[in-house]
């Protein structure tokens, strides 16, 4: 039976409201040391923060993403005193002792972007400056979604009671157990082997998360559409073969040793692109071929559109009721206008910088 929706009402939240980091309650604040917060203080938001928490938020019965996912926002769904919703999480690590307004504003631009937001996270284990929180709850207010600031503190106690972090000297818990830690022979075989189950599944969730680079979907598209080589497709792109195998993974491959490379039909493959949306474009994750060419096509009958051209409206309604990125790919001609009108059709690249664009 699922859950009823979170309410929005634009409520301040405590991480100890959270039903899905429920653990954290046991771990009360005047147990957290100073050796604790400066251990949170030195966790990478790429590398540690956001893989901690999507293992701590992972429920397989449950799909973890919104239908749009975007740059520099991590989204998933979870309760809060018995009611579900999505959340977007914005994380600042160990490079930001000091998070600023200019150091969030872009994601907390794009927090307007994600449809059907119940609530908004930042985590800053460094100082937050005033004008970066009230930045973040102003526009909260304003969307009508609830919010929660998540310190050094409450990371701490989440990363403790979830088993990230000995709760003595801080230290990364290794092998599902404290360096200094005691047992018998059998618990340390359990622990053990739960630790090596962990580490797989953190493997996977930064693979799964890892936007690969642009350069790799243009030469996948050179060796499918002209049938080159592997060696030419990446020296067209100017990298180096060993980095083009590298990003296109098992999507490139051959069928035995000193046997040219191929590349698969399709492929997996997640990239940062430019997606036009009735509020003009904005930066998602592409996660396969298919949303790519969709994409390329539906800009291709943009251009016949805005080089009045005949058939173009034809061409557009091709594409009326598909979605790239969770976005709907817009037909409508007067919708069309006016962001013509608004100087929101222009782009320089459909693939955008690894960092999205502000």
């Amino acid at each position: 039976m699922s859950l009823p929706q979170i309410p929005s009402l634009g409520l301040l939240k405590r991480i100890d409201d959270f039903d899905s980091l429920r653990e954290v309650r046991d771990i009360p604040s005047e147990l957290i040391t100073e050796v604790l917060l400066n251990a949170v203080r030195k966790l990478d938001e790429r590398e540690e923060l956001e893989p901690y928490l999507r293992l701590i938020l992972h429920d397989p019965n449950e799909t973890p993403h919104g239908p749009a996912e975007i740059v520099d926002i991590f989204t998933h769904k979870l309760s809060i005193q018995k009611l579900t919703g999505m959340a977007a999480f914005i994380l600042k690590g160990k490079s930001f002792k000091t998070v600023r307004p200019e150091d969030v504003a872009h994601q907390i631009y794009r927090l307007e972007k994600i449809a059907g937001l119940a609530i908004a996270v930042f985590a800053a284990p460094g100082t937050i400056l005033d004008g970066a929180k009230e930045h973040f709850v102003s526009t909260a207010l304003r969307l009508g979604c609830n919010y929660a600031i998540f310190d050094a503190n409450d990371l701490a106690r989440l990363f403790v009671a979830y088993g990230f972090l000995c709760p003595r000297d801080g230290r990364k818990i290794i092998s599902g157990r404290c360096k200094k830690w005691r047992g018998s022979i059998r618990a340390r075989k359990a622990s053990r082997k739960h630790g090596r189950v962990r580490r797989k599944k953190l493997v996977a969730v930064r693979r799964r998360r890892a936007i690969t680079d642009p350069r790799v979907a243009r030469a996948l598209g050179l060796m499918r559409r002209e049938g080159v080589s592997a060696s030419e497709a990446a020296r067209r792109e100017e990298m180096k073969l060993k980095t083009f195998r590298k990003g296109a993974g098992r999507f490139l491959y051959r069928s035995g040793p000193g046997k040219p490379w191929k590349a698969r039909s399709e492929d997996q493959l997640r990239f940062s692109m430019s997606v036009l949306t009735p509020k003009g474009r904005v930066d998602v994750i592409v996660r396969s071929s298919r949303e790519r060419r969709l994409l390329h096509d539906y800009e291709s009958a943009l251009r016949m559109f805005r080089a009045a051209e005949d058939g173009a409206e034809e061409e557009l309604k091709k594409f009326e009721g598909k979605t790239v990125g969770g976005h709907k790919l817009i037909v409508d001609i007067r919708v069309l206008i006016e962001l013509e009108e608004a100087d929101e059709l222009d782009f320089e690249s459909l693939y955008t910088p690894f960092g999205g664009k502000s």
